[in-house]
């Protein structure tokens, strides 16, 4: 049977509204849920509750579970929806003969949902090419798979990278080998999916035939303007240990500037597999192995901030917080449109890898400590493995492999909002308890500030929701909410921008959450300092 796609089971259960659900009677204020699971068959569409025993009495390939809160069921037609997704699983590459070996992908998508999917491709008998296939929102395609890479001969092209501004237009960039040694080529494209020009070799300053560039990361912000992140290395030994390294261009693919080396190791030990990450505004994050406290036999996770302009905020970080002397590596990264960001990588702090996460304010602050992302199964050696992480402002969604059926690896995946703590025992969901309205962080703020709510399960209808900005005069600056919500843990941030887009001044401001619902109405309120 076919098997649904999590990610996309996730984002629908994510979203579905009070509308959506069948609602029980009314408990009083203060009544704490019971959480009541389903199975479901992603086939048929059919679904049963899980018995108390937690038993699966109709378990089946295609079944899968979720939890909901007592007094919301799932009604038939949403079992249909969450059998029926967008597209299934299909096949990207259409080389006809088959039997040719296509390795790793990589995917970037644009805010109307087209993407674009590259890859290691053999079906030409050398040592392998980029290939790429366009989509549309559906998972149309978009013409057919293109060779992405102009060499003529048999070079070898490996690991693609690629990313997309608001606009649709996109990079590829990959390591290449055509020149004699490994170097790192690119592609632009427009979002019409025409290229730009040839492949271009990255600029790499005093360059030399026995310099060698791979393992390369790029990313763009809204406007086009890319950075593109490698490993680096003078010497085809590894005497000297690699570097990371890192270049700007703009929209056009002009360089800016000079190469700029990332990490600030200085003792000669290896840094490895970088990944960059930039935000809307053009701020951007490289985070990357290192092995600078080799003396404890341990890998770490570092990672360094720059402005728009490419100046270093502060200096190089440990992302991860434990003192033992294990490994942590492959880290990935992903940015939200304000600058907030989440580092994740594969973790061996447990005697066993493990998904570990962090994340940052937008100055590059810790917002609370390494958290375990996947739970730990009651398995003999269980593992997980190469990470994956994205992010848009009020959710996180992990990926990564896992061995926890003992069958070979698997994909499995979260999706969390940003005030997500850590892993409970239990897979059952967690709806507050209590109303809040939390300080907000930073405070005092100089651009940008998060400020997080908390709606309890006071009844099983959404309430209307206000989240409002006041001046010290007490009038009305900004509107950040006006909607119905229903329980959960949120986050928003504010740019310290009025409802005109203007910003304004230096000062004291107040933040005001009212929830109206049944027989209630809540309102808290938080005092913020914007210092420009």
């Amino acid at each position: 049977m076919r098997r649904i796609s999590f990610l996309s089971l996730f984002a629908f259960l994510l979203s579905l509204g009070a509308t959506d659900f069948c609602t029980a009677q009314q408990k009083p204020f203060g009544f704490r849920p019971e959480v009541k699971k389903w199975e479901i068959d992603v086939v048929s569409g059919q679904f049963w509750p899980v018995d108390r025993d937690g038993n699966f009495n109709h378990f089946r390939d295609s079944q899968i579970a979720i939890s909901l809160p007592e007094g919301r069921v799932l009604k038939p037609n949403q079992a249909g929806i969450i059998s029926g997704i967008i597209k299934n699983d299909f096949l990207v590459n259409d080389d006809a003969t088959g039997g040719c070996e296509q390795k790793p992908p990589a995917m970037a998508m644009d805010p109307s949902g087209n993407f674009v999917i590259c890859w290691c491709d053999n079906r030409n008998g050398d040592d392998g090419d980029i290939y790429a296939q366009r989509y549309n929102g559906s998972g149309d395609t978009l013409s057919s798979n293109f060779r992405v890479n102009d060499d003529v001969g048999t070079s070898w092209q490996w690991k693609p990278s690629v990313s997309m501004d608001t606009s649709g237009n996109y990079i590829i960039c990959w390591k290449d080998i055509r020149r004699g040694s490994w170097s790192i080529y690119a592609q632009r494209y427009d979002s019409s999916n025409h290229s730009q020009g040839g492949n271009f070799k990255i600029k790499v300053d005093n360059d030399n035939i026995f310099r060698q560039q791979w393992n390369s990361s790029v990313s763009m912000d809204a406007s086009g303007n890319f950075v593109i992140s490698w490993e680096d290395n003078y010497c085809w030994d590894d005497s000297t240990g690699n570097d990371i390294y890192a270049q700007r261009y703009n929209r056009l693919g002009e360089p800016l500037g000079m190469n700029f080396r990332v990490d600030s190791d200085v003792i000669g030990a290896g840094q490895e597999t970088p990944c960059v990450a930039k935000s809307r505004s053009g701020n951007f994050v490289v985070c990357f192995e290192d092995e600078r406290n080799w003396w404890t036999n341990r890998e770490d996770i570092y990672c360094q901030l720059y402005n728009s302009s490419g100046n270093p905020l502060g200096t190089n970080f440990r992302a991860n917080d434990d003192s033992g002397s294990v490994e942590q590596v492959h880290p990935v990264i992903a940015i939200d449109s304000y600058g907030g960001f989440v580092i994740c990588w594969q973790d061996y702090r447990n005697g066993d890898w493990d998904i570990y996460a962090q994340r940052f304010y937008s100055n590059g602050s810790r917002w609370g400590p390494n958290y375990l992302v996947n739970q730990r199964p009651d398995v003999p050696n269980p593992n997980q493995a190469s990470p994956s992480v994205a992010v848009d402002n009020n959710r996180i969604v992990f990926a990564w492999m896992d061995t926890r059926r003992s069958k070979d690896w698997d994909i499995y995946a979260k999706v969390v909002t940003w005030d997500w703590e850590k892993v409970e025992e239990s897979g059952d969901v967690k709806l507050p308890q209590d109303f809040a309205l939390l300080q907000n962080y930073p405070n005092p703020f100089n651009s940008t500030t998060a400020i997080s709510y908390r709606l309890p399960a006071v009844s099983h209808q959404r309430s209307a929701v206000s989240l409002k900005i006041y001046n010290i005069l007490g009038q009305e600056v900004r509107t950040l909410v006006d909607k119905k919500q229903p329980a959960g843990n949120y986050r928003i941030l504010w740019d310290g921008r009025d409802d005109s887009g203007k910003d304004i001044s230096s000062g004291v401001y107040f933040c005001r959450l009212e929830v109206i619902g049944d027989s209630l109405r809540v309102e808290k309120t938080r005092r913020m300092v914007l210092i420009r």
